[in-house]
């Protein structure tokens, strides 16, 4: 079966100006278009919400607007903290989340870097990176460093001017992203 969300020919769907508009008991027409022979055949309806829900867990969302936000649901994140040092990797397969940095030591003017082993990560994408809490505000310079498929590398520099043992946590999230 091939459904459609247009309504028959001839039939008008009401205008909508906005997504705040539809609400989520609005109901957008259903239609099996794939019948070869004779007029597609209504087969009911479905909520704007209904929808919305289903497209979002099964193919998710990509913008083309140079305008429009994007962002994650609840439950796309996760958290993991890292173990033995400040330099151990992590893994987290998930597309956004936190990472609880080990307090060990690290030197003034020293940077450390750690991989991010994440299957959600293509070698196109890009990979944010942000300090969340736990550091003393302006110490550390953090950014992402080589991007491959199934992981990254964080790296933290101390800019401080003295030796901070902090369990610094970082927010991070992939992007989705092509070359061509």
């Amino acid at each position: 079966m091939l459904l459609s969300l247009f309504p028959q020919a001839g039939k008008d769907i009401p205008s909508i100006t906005s997504v705040s508009a539809l609400s989520t008991s609005h109901n957008i027409p259903l239609t099996d278009v794939s019948k070869e022979s004779g007029a597609p055949t209504s087969i009911g309806r479905i909520t704007f919400a209904t929808l919305a829900s289903y497209l979002a867990s099964v193919i998710g969302f990509k913008s083309t607007s140079a305008t429009a936000g994007v962002g994650y649901a609840t439950g796309a994140g996760g958290a993991v903290t890292q173990d033995t040092n400040k330099s151990t990797g992590v893994t987290l397969n998930k597309v956004c989340g936190t990472i609880t940095m080990n307090n060990a030591s690290l030197a003034t003017a020293t940077t450390v870097a750690f991989t991010l082993t994440n299957s959600t990560i293509a070698a196109n994408d890009v990979v944010v990176i942000s300090e969340k809490s736990g550091g003393t505000s302006g110490a550390y310079s953090i950014h992402v460093g080589a991007v491959a498929a199934g992981s990254c590398s964080i790296e933290v520099r101390n800019q401080s001017g003295g030796s901070l043992g902090e369990a610094v946590v970082l927010n991070f999230a992939v992007i989705k992203a092509v070359a061509a």
